[in-house]
Protein backbone atom coordinates (compact mmCIF):
# COMPACT_ATOMS: atom_id res chain seq x y z
CA UNK A 1 0.00 0.00 0.00
CA UNK A 2 1.38 3.43 -0.80
CA UNK A 3 1.00 6.15 1.77
CA UNK A 4 0.59 10.06 1.74
CA UNK A 5 3.66 11.85 1.93
CA UNK A 6 5.34 12.86 5.16
CA UNK A 7 3.89 16.22 5.33
CA UNK A 8 0.02 15.07 5.03
CA UNK A 9 0.76 12.23 8.09
CA UNK A 10 2.37 14.51 9.97
CA UNK A 11 -0.73 17.12 9.52
CA UNK A 12 -3.31 14.28 10.05
CA UNK A 13 -1.96 14.91 13.24
CA UNK A 14 -4.07 17.70 13.85
CA UNK A 15 -6.82 15.26 13.53
CA UNK A 16 -6.25 13.67 16.60
CA UNK A 17 -5.50 16.76 18.24
CA UNK A 18 -8.71 18.42 17.82
CA UNK A 19 -10.56 14.90 18.55
CA UNK A 20 -8.69 14.92 21.76
CA UNK A 21 -9.87 18.65 22.64
CA UNK A 22 -13.48 17.89 21.59
CA UNK A 23 -13.54 14.50 24.03
CA UNK A 24 -11.18 15.69 27.10
CA UNK A 25 -11.61 18.84 27.41
CA UNK A 26 -15.24 19.65 25.62
CA UNK A 27 -13.90 22.03 22.95
CA UNK A 28 -16.30 21.49 20.35
CA UNK A 29 -14.48 22.18 17.04
CA UNK A 30 -15.17 25.06 14.71
CA UNK A 31 -17.64 24.09 11.86
CA UNK A 32 -15.09 25.72 9.44
CA UNK A 33 -12.83 23.21 11.03
CA UNK A 34 -14.97 20.22 10.61
CA UNK A 35 -15.85 21.05 7.53
CA UNK A 36 -12.13 21.11 5.71
CA UNK A 37 -11.26 17.45 7.70
CA UNK A 38 -14.06 16.03 6.39
CA UNK A 39 -13.16 17.17 3.09
CA UNK A 40 -9.31 15.68 4.04
CA UNK A 41 -10.68 12.43 5.08
CA UNK A 42 -12.94 11.98 1.95
CA UNK A 43 -10.14 12.73 -0.18
CA UNK A 44 -7.88 10.35 1.43
CA UNK A 45 -10.84 7.81 0.96
CA UNK A 46 -10.72 8.31 -2.91
CA UNK A 47 -6.85 8.41 -2.60
CA UNK A 48 -6.59 4.74 -1.19
CA UNK A 49 -9.57 3.23 -2.11
CA UNK A 50 -11.23 4.79 -5.56
CA UNK A 51 -8.01 5.28 -7.02
CA UNK A 52 -6.72 2.03 -6.70
CA UNK A 53 -9.88 0.52 -7.98
CA UNK A 54 -9.71 2.94 -11.23
CA UNK A 55 -6.61 1.79 -11.73
CA UNK A 56 -7.20 -2.09 -11.41
CA UNK A 57 -10.40 -1.50 -14.12
CA UNK A 58 -7.57 -0.18 -16.42
CA UNK A 59 -5.31 -2.87 -16.13
CA UNK A 60 -8.07 -5.26 -16.41
CA UNK A 61 -9.79 -3.29 -19.42
CA UNK A 62 -6.12 -3.71 -21.03
CA UNK A 63 -5.15 -7.33 -20.06
CA UNK A 64 -8.99 -8.46 -21.66
CA UNK A 65 -8.76 -6.04 -24.51
CA UNK A 66 -9.55 -8.27 -28.01
CA UNK A 67 -5.81 -8.03 -30.48
CA UNK A 68 -6.75 -5.25 -33.16
CA UNK A 69 -7.55 -6.19 -36.67
CA UNK A 70 -4.39 -5.19 -38.68
CA UNK A 71 -4.81 -2.27 -40.87
CA UNK A 72 -5.72 -2.78 -43.88
CA UNK A 73 -2.43 -2.40 -46.45
CA UNK A 74 -3.25 0.50 -49.20
CA UNK A 75 -4.91 -1.45 -52.30
CA UNK A 76 -4.00 -0.12 -55.70
CA UNK A 77 -7.13 0.50 -57.75
CA UNK A 78 -6.67 -1.37 -61.37
CA UNK A 79 -6.64 0.76 -64.26
CA UNK A 80 -9.76 -0.39 -65.86
CA UNK A 81 -9.50 -1.68 -69.49
CA UNK A 82 -11.57 -1.16 -72.32
CA UNK A 83 -13.03 -4.05 -73.97
CA UNK A 84 -12.76 -3.28 -78.04
CA UNK A 85 -14.85 -5.48 -80.68
CA UNK A 86 -12.05 -6.48 -83.11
Amino acid sequence: MVLPNKNIIRNLHHFRFMGNEAVHELAAPKPAELALAISVIEDLLNFFYELDYKASQLREMRRTKKPRPPKPSKVIAATPTIATNP
